[in-house]
């Protein structure tokens, strides 16, 4: 498999210079804490408190990159604490060798925690400017805990600071973060941060070896058929629609909702074929839509004179949960929210996307997750962000590349911008 203490060494060879630093000195750090009450460590807690609005699982850890730069900048220990709807080791944890995120458990509650807000609804403030007015804040706070965030997880600001990430991780050009795409490096991060806890690994595998998928030699399609909310009022109406993108409730697999979903479905597998370097190669499905996955399982696509079927992972599988749906989900069904066993198809699908060679997806961060645990390297968008499919091939395909520019560099602790050690 494509995470585990194996992938950790190889991983740390592709990051820049500074952030590798910042990895072996946590790991140094969290050797000599005894996970007492005495621990003097500084931590910087990347949190999802009852109180914040967290949104989904991709939505969280986008600008995770970023984090990792600010927290190097502070020189605190990041550590990753969810409340809601349970923690993130109920579903990720730390490889063998790699960089232990987990906050201590005897961290203050949410109401003794000072907590940072990055943006704080002002949108047009310069990135830069805030970020580094952040820094001087945190280095003159010595709390031992300090939580931070943004005000929500819009795409546009997350893509900002993340693009201050790429500048301060590239010496002369750097791919641009734009859309719901996650950065380059994040297959790197990620193999170093985190694997699937032993249950979804399991079931990771069963997966793979029932349909013969090797890592790297597989195409992967993503469909998120419950979103765009409008799109979805547009087809159902608006009070059927409501929460229908959170999972709270499914609709009927019929009618225009069907006929709609299908032609997404038909244009993801051309583009999917498209990406394919040999006819015998297989392509992974997955949707939160559990009718068009059930369907696409069952069925064979007539593309370029060729029958494509896909494989996937159904069975004894529920709707798909969203975990920015937990307020909801908790006023009707408590277990829902707290059971994380609801939530391991999710875990499933996004690192059966990231073992692929290329996935295609759609709108929405989740596909774009997935295709950012590969890199990168081989994606395609097939679908427009008002719901409509886009033909293949497209613009999706290309990376922004930019000039390294001083507007988004950060300064040392010497006033300067240190070119040591990028990429």
């Amino acid at each position: 498999m494509s995470y585990g203490e194996h992938r950790v060494q190889p991983a740390l060879q592709q990051l820049p210079k500074w952030l590798v630093d910042y990895i072996q000195w946590h790991q140094s750090q969290i050797r000599l804490t005894d996970f007492s009450a005495a621990d003097t460590n500084q931590y910087m807690v990347l949190s999802c408190w009852e109180w914040q609005k967290c949104g989904g699982f991709s939505d969280r850890l986008r600008a995770l990159p970023f984090y990792l730069l600010l927290a190097s900048k502070v020189q605190r220990l990041l550590c990753i604490h969810w409340s809601e709807p349970f923690g993130l080791e109920e579903l990720l944890q730390p490889p063998k060798g790699g960089m232990d995120w987990r906050c201590p458990t005897y961290m203050p509650q949410a109401e003794d925690v000072r907590h940072y807000t990055l943006f704080r609804g002002r949108e047009k403030i310069d990135t830069k400017q805030m970020v580094q007015t952040m820094i001087v804040d945190l280095q003159q706070n010595h709390d031992r805990f300090i939580s931070i965030g943004g005000k929500d997880r819009d795409f546009e600001k997350i893509n900002r600071l993340n693009n201050i990430f790429q500048a301060n991780s590239y010496q002369k050009r750097y791919p641009v973060a734009n859309k719901w795409n996650y950065v380059d490096l994040t297959q790197h991060i990620f193999r170093i941060l985190f694997e699937p806890i032993p249950p979804i690994l399991r079931r990771m595998k069963a997966v793979m070896e029932h349909h013969r998928l090797i890592e790297a030699k597989y195409t992967a399609i993503h469909v998120r058929g419950r979103y765009p909310t409008g799109r979805m009022q547009d087809i159902v109406g608006k009070s059927e629609a409501k929460d229908h993108d959170k999972g709270s409730h499914t609709l009927p697999f019929d009618g225009k909702l069907k006929d709609y979903l299908l032609k997404i479905l038909e244009n993801a597998v051309e583009c999917a074929v498209q990406l394919l370097v040999d006819h015998d190669e297989p392509i992974f499905f997955s949707s939160d839509n559990t009718d068009l996955t059930e369907y696409a399982l069952k069925h064979t696509f007539t593309i370029q004179n060729r029958n494509i079927s896909l494989v996937g992972a159904i069975e004894n599988r529920d709707e798909i949960q969203h975990l920015g749906a937990v307020h909801h989900l908790s006023s009707h069904d408590n277990n829902k929210t707290t059971d994380p066993s609801l939530f391991y198809p999710i875990i499933q699908d996004l690192f059966l996307m990231g073992g692929a060679r290329c996935v295609a997806h759609g709108i929405g961060s989740f596909g774009a997750f997935g295709a950012g645990l590969t890199g990168n390297t081989c994606r395609v968008v097939h679908r427009k962000h008002s719901g409509k499919p886009v033909s293949c091939p497209n613009p999706s395909q290309k990376k922004i590349i930019d000039n390294v520019t001083v507007d988004l560099l950060l300064l040392d602790s010497t006033n300067n911008n240190d070119d040591g050690g990028k990429l």
